[in-house]
């Protein structure tokens, strides 16, 4: 069932808690093991209070993706002819949130990451050009451009982020743009080194 979420502020200070509490308990033992009892008592709070507010525990980690995503779809707007710039400032701005990305791989929850990435591309790319874009391509352009973006994240993530931020958004311009396909691919030696972007 989905479940109306309150703006009062006792209920995001629950839902605050619940999460801080989830996310705690995952860097000490695996999510298949945490119990909506473990999560409550870590909060200090009640059972019925978690269930006042969250059906699953994998809801609270979809609803914490859905705030950041949000606040993602806030800070940068896509433009085209500024891909680049995008794709540093996506990749950017998710790693600041690596420790957390890296618990929902190591609990293989990376799927709710990317189901909230599908709903991100369609706010941010595919709605805005759906007047002008054949509507039958459009759940493929979403899924090419939340795929893309997801695999290179996690994989980025997954390897300690190997490449500084320019080369991994190189990465991403070279496979969106087809220029990995046609042969003319290279990271800008200028960026090696250059760890903070």
């Amino acid at each position: 069932r989905k479940r109306r979420m309150g703006e009062n502020p006792i209920q995001i200070r629950s839902r605050n808690s619940l999460r801080k509490a989830l996310i705690s308990l995952m860097e000490e033992k695996p999510f298949d093991k945490i119990s909506i009892s473990d999560i409550a008592v870590r909060a200090e709070l009640s059972r019925q209070t978690f269930y006042t507010n969250f059906d699953t525990k994998e809801e609270i980690l979809e609803h914490f993706l859905r705030e950041i995503f949000n606040q993602c779809s806030r800070n940068m707007k896509f433009d085209s002819s500024k891909l680049m710039e995008f794709l540093r400032g996506y990749f950017g701005f998710w790693e600041t949130y690596a420790p957390f990305l890296r618990l929902l791989l190591e609990n293989n929850l990376s799927y709710l990451f990317l189901r909230q990435s599908r709903a991100y591309y369609q706010e941010v790319i595919v709605r805005p050009r759906s007047n002008y874009t054949d509507g039958r391509v459009i759940p493929y352009i979403q899924s090419y451009a939340a795929g893309v973006t997801y695999e290179l994240l996690i994989t980025w993530i997954r390897n300690n982020r190997d490449l500084n931020l320019n080369e991994i958004s190189e990465v991403a311009y070279g496979l969106l743009t087809g220029s990995f396909i046609r042969g003319d691919f290279k990271i800008n030696n200028s960026t090696r080194g250059d760890m903070n972007g």
